[in-house]
């Protein structure tokens, strides 16, 4: 017996293990260093053993050979710890050939992947690479340097997929189980250990260690041994096979060749790109029993793919540079991407896949660093762990922040993978470390791979949507609900796929998903929402999608449908979907959903009925709907599935039953539900004076006023207009309620009405329809009313069309500062007392205006030097990094410029406009050292800008008048400090605003000031300062004049 002890670097004795039989001198440490490799040789088989780093033993696995013939030379790890390579000497009874072979685990199962025969020669040193996770360098007794590069691949056609465990080929279809390793579904037993596979459909190609090609048909006519570990036995010595039905030929034409890549061309054509002693790769069809070199490579290869639409193999060479060899051309060129510039990716991709993406071939490579290519364009940065391309239709890869993600190959790639992730369908959690083994083909099963080899299968949104849209195209209606119930998508979108195929085929819908289990249909109707869940749900799988919208509801469309042909076929069997079509309408028809079932002759169908309505709706609303029937046999077969009191309803039943008459009593029934519209149609059916006294007192509570309108006509209808006009007084809505008294017959209240509108012709209208009415006194009240709102117009035409009052209609027009109209009416009376009103207050207003001007313009100047010295300094304190607090919540209100009067009637405003400044003024405090003292400055300068700007007119009226009526030089004054005033604005606003625009490109100096340092948006106030007042062309000089 052999102990194993281990010590520390101190010397120190750490562990002895157990006394262990047949202990060989092998020994390596597992770089994570927590296990400790052997070789064991016992009677009856050959062992490499595990020990834990205390000692105690932790696994085996035999090695394939008989016991005694083998000897173990070499033993290490690779530098992840994923291989084990063993070197040894396998001794016969003439011979010795030295042996390579490359180990595996998975699932706690040891695998023999690979198998290389050296035979005289000896390997005297061997050494994993550091750099580089599976490549192993040795050195052979005839002074070569050898090195083997390895790759992951898994070989997968279609569902299934293939193992290699030493001289047994493992193979699982994964499109009706999922048996995790180290079990499978079938097997291949050779005489030799496998090196390489390819399969199809229907054959797999396996490359022995000794070089043979064998070619294995499957039995076509015996699928149903291809299960429960059922296993084949090739004898390739002596070519038998253990079944009758499966088919093999052996191919040893390539024994000196090494086989880089397999790839199915046909069914009995292969491609294989094998290297060969020459140093020099090549491509060669194998068709039956014959081998043909096609092309000789130019350099040695990394991998290389197979595209079988366009039948082109696509070649990466070490540096990374893309080609691809035309089989029918027996051409090889460079393969380019969209904007024709030759393909190489930036990193070695020992993963390949070709694929149409957008309408154009794209080359996909995983790289040894995780990076994901496509073409020329790097899609993830090492990131990417697996990937794999599904169905020719989306790129599935998994990450290293444990995601699988979803993208369609019908899209650029390249936007979406920028885009954000807010798109949650397209992105899934999985366990970490999973990757990738396969895809089932025309399904949506993704079948993934933890790190220790349990499997898992996920269905990912994106595949089993277009599953679904492509059985839907077929008008495949049951399969696609089968899958939507099994993978929880909305129902919905049997509909909204294609709505009007949907209503065209609803008989073969009702025959296909109703006529086994009409529970079914009560699911598909259930599920019903007038949401479009293609343009919400599901919009990421409906990319450009567009469908015929209904005009009306779709869920009444569709329930309209539904409930006239299953009516049609047969209500018997089909009646819990057509309650289900009266409940899920827009406006549910609960009373004719209970009249349908008091149809059924049972008891038991109507309690059966009942309670399945009782799973779509609550029982209080159902009783309350039952009511609203008025039909008191489906009040009471509702009311006895319910847990109410029988004492209690039988007695409310009772009380409703004698109240006479029957419409009477309905709207009683319908205070009781509150359906006030439908009480008050109940109660307009009633005759009698009673009957109407309630029905006012109904609509006055509860304001149904157009309703009654609809339904009463005569002097009930001027009644209730009455009402309605009153109601609209108290709501404000003046203009409304003169309408509503003027259909009453209340011409006062109208009149009153309209007044307080402000609408003063149709008061005057109305007026004129009243007797015993004193005219003139209201139109001269009304005229004064006008006049003290500033309507100086509208007063003064009153005064001089319906009043007769032309002196009175110029003082107003002098008052508003019309000077054309008052100017009109003045010459017409040629009254003194009118002339000198008229001059007194033309020259009133040519002083306030003069005055008014001169204010603003010391006041704007004055502005616009406190800005400059405010811009100054905040310029300063944004170059040492000042930061401007803007958290604060206090602002100061900004002193205005009082007007102190009028500048013109026409120049008032509305009350929420004059809000709304005034709150726009309170943001800004103009105190000066105040936080926003640079805004509230830009604020008050234009503001002044914007208040010159409306006084051209008025300015311009003005002058002339001055003019026309001797004031020339008064005239001349006027204009002259308007025009200095204008001028200043003018610089001002390219002072302030222009000037900015050629500091920067992008952002103006004001912008830049208004911003804080923690980059915050510029408020929407702010941001209107930023824009430069404008004054409008408007030609206001008096041409007359002399100019200064």
């Amino acid at each position: 017996c052999r102990k194993i002890r281990m010590w520390n670097r101190d010397g120190e004795l750490h562990f002895t293990s157990e006394d262990t039989d047949g202990l060989e001198n092998l020994i390596a440490w597992k770089p994570s260093a927590n296990l400790l490799a052997s070789s064991q040789q016992l009677l009856n088989k050959h062992q490499i053993i595990f020990f834990e780093k205390n000692g105690l033993r932790h696994g085996e696995f035999t090695l394939p050979y008989k016991p005694g013939s083998l000897i173990p030379e070499h033993i290490s790890w690779s530098p992840d710890a994923s291989l084990l390579s063993i070197v040894a000497l396998e001794r016969k009874e003439d011979s010795e050939n030295q042996i390579l072979m490359i180990w595996s685990t998975n699932n706690y199962h040891w695998y023999q992947k690979q198998t290389y025969y050296f035979g005289s020669r000896k390997i005297t040193a061997i050494q994993w690479d550091s750099l580089s996770r599976f490549r192993l360098i040795f050195v052979t007794n005839d002074s070569i340097i050898n090195t083997y590069q390895w790759n992951w691949d898994i070989t997968s056609s279609n569902d299934s997929v293939a193992v290699i465990d030493g001289d047994r080929l493992l193979l699982t279809s994964f499109k009706n189980t999922v048996i995790p390793p180290p079990m499978f579904g079938w097997s291949i037993k050779f005489d030799e250990p496998i090196n390489k596979v390819s399969l199809n459909s229907s054959t797999v190609v396996s490359f022995l260690s000794n070089g043979s090609m064998i070619t294995f048909i499957l039995p076509q006519n015996d699928l149903e041994k291809l299960r429960n570990g059922f296993e084949f036995k090739v004898d390739s010595k002596n070519e038998s096979i253990s079944s009758d039905n499966a088919n093999f030929n052996i191919n040893n034409s390539l024994k000196d060749h090494l086989i880089r890549n397999c790839f199915f061309a046909t069914e009995n054509c292969l491609l294989l790109i094998v290297s060969n002693n020459n140093g020099y790769d090549e491509i060669v069809r194998v068709e039956n029993t014959n081998v043909e070199s096609i092309m000789k490579l130019p350099t040695r290869i990394l991998t290389a793919c197979y595209d079988d639409e366009d039948n082109v193999v696509v070649i990466q060479y070490l540096d990374g540079t893309i080609f691809k060899f035309c089989l029918k051309e027996c051409v090889l060129e460079p393969w380019k991407d969209a904007n024709g510039v030759c393909v190489k990716f930036s990193d070695r991709c020992p993963n390949m896949q070709v694929a149409l993406v957008n309408k154009k071939k794209k080359v996909f490579g995983l790289s040894e660093r995780y990076s994901l290519f496509c073409d020329n364009v790097t899609l993830v940065t090492n990131g990417c762990t697996s990937f794999y391309i599904h169905n020719k239709q989306f790129l599935l890869f998994t990450t290293k922040d444990h995601f699988l993600r979803c993208f369609s190959l019908d899209s650029e790639l390249s936007a979406n993978l920028i885009k954000s992730d807010s798109d949650v369908e397209e992105k899934r959690n999985i366990e970490r470390g999973s990757k990738i083994v396969t895809c089932v083909s025309n399904d949506a099963k993704v079948v993934l791979q933890a790190p220790r080899g349990n499997l898992e299968t996920v269905f990912p949104r994106p595949l089993i949507l277009r599953r679904i849209k492509e059985i839907l195209d077929d008008r495949n209606y049951v399969e696609a609900f089968t899958i939507m119930r099994k993978h929880r998508i909305n129902l919905n979108l049997l509909i909204d796929h294609n709505i009007e195929t949907f209503i065209e085929n609803i008989d073969s819908i009702i025959t296909q998903i109703g006529n086994e289990n009409v529970m079914n249909l009560c699911l598909l109707l259930t599920e019903l929402a007038e949401d479009n869940v293609c343009i919400s749900m599901y919009n990421y799988a409906y990319n450009g999608y567009s469908s015929g919208v209904p005009e009306n509801s779709k869920l009444d469309l569709i329930c309209d449908k539904f409930q006239q042909r299953l009516k049609s076929i047969d209500v018997k069997k089909y009646l819990l979907p057509i309650l289900v079509t009266y409940v899920k309408r827009s406006d549910p028809q609960f009373g004719n959903a209970l009249l349908e079932i008091k149809k059924l002759e049972e008891q038991k169908d109507r309690e059966s009925a009942i309670k399945y309505l009782l799973y779509l709706v609550d029982i209080n609303r159902l009783y309350e709907e039952a009511l609203g029937t008025y039909d008191f046999d489906v009040v009471i077969m509702v009311a006895q599935q319910s847990s109410k009191d029988p004492k209690e309803y039988l007695s409310f039943v009772k009380s409703l039953q004698q109240i006479e008459p029957q419409d009477y009593r309905n709207y009683k029934i319908d205070m009781h539900l509150k359906r006030y519209e439908k009480a008050l149609y109940n109660l307009s059916l009633c005759e009698g004076e009673e009957y109407f006294n309630e029905c006012m007192e109904l609509v006055d509570k509860h304001h149904l006023y157009k309703k009654a309108l609809k339904l009463l006509t005569g002097t009930r209808a001027q009644q209730v207009w009455k009402k309605y006009g009153d109601y609209l007084l108290v709501k404000k809505y003046f203009e409304e309620a003169a309408v509503a008294y003027r259909f009453s017959g209340e011409l006062h209240n109208a009149l009153k009405a309209y007044q307080l509108s402000g609408n003063w012709n149709a008061a005057i209208d109305v007026s004129k329809s009243i007797t015993d009415f004193n005219h003139a006194s209201f139109l001269k009240g009304l005229a004064e009313n006008l006049k003290s709102s500033n309507k100086y117009q509208e007063a003064a035409f009153i005064y001089e069309t319906f009043l007769n009052d032309i002196s009175e209609a110029a003082l107003v027009y002098i008052k508003g500062h019309l000077w054309d109209q008052a100017s009109r009416l003045v010459n017409q009376l040629n009254e003194e007392t009118l002339k000198a009103a008229f001059n007194d207050e033309l020259l009133d207003q040519k002083d306030y205006i003069l005055n008014y001007v001169s204010q603003n313009e010391e006041q704007l100047l004055k502005y616009v030097d406190r800005l400059m010295i405010v811009k100054k300094a905040r310029l300063e304190s944004n170059q040492l990094g000042y930061e401007v607090d803007d958290t604060c919540d206090t602002i100061s209100d900004i002193s205005s410029i009082s007007e102190g009067r009028s500048v013109s009637g026409s120049l008032s405003t509305r009350r929420s406009a004059k809000s709304k400044k005034k709150r726009e003024r309170k943001q800004y405090s103009l105190k000066e050292g105040s936080r926003n003292e640079f805004e509230a400055l830009l604020f008050a300068i234009k503001e002044i800008i914007e208040k010159v700007d409306a006084m051209q007119e008025e300015i311009a009226l003005l002058i002339k008048t001055l003019f026309c009526y001797q004031f020339e030089n008064d005239a001349n004054i006027c204009q002259n400090s308007f025009a200095r005033f204008l001028n200043a604005v003018e610089s001002v606003i390219t002072q302030i605003w222009q000037a900015d625009e050629t500091n920067a490109a992008d952002l103006s100096v004001n912008q830049r000031l208004m911003l804080n340092s923690t980059n915050q948006s510029v408020p929407t106030t702010d941001q209107k300062l930023m824009i430069a007042p404008q004054l409008r062309k408007v030609h206001w000089k008096f041409e007359l004049l002399s100019n200064e």
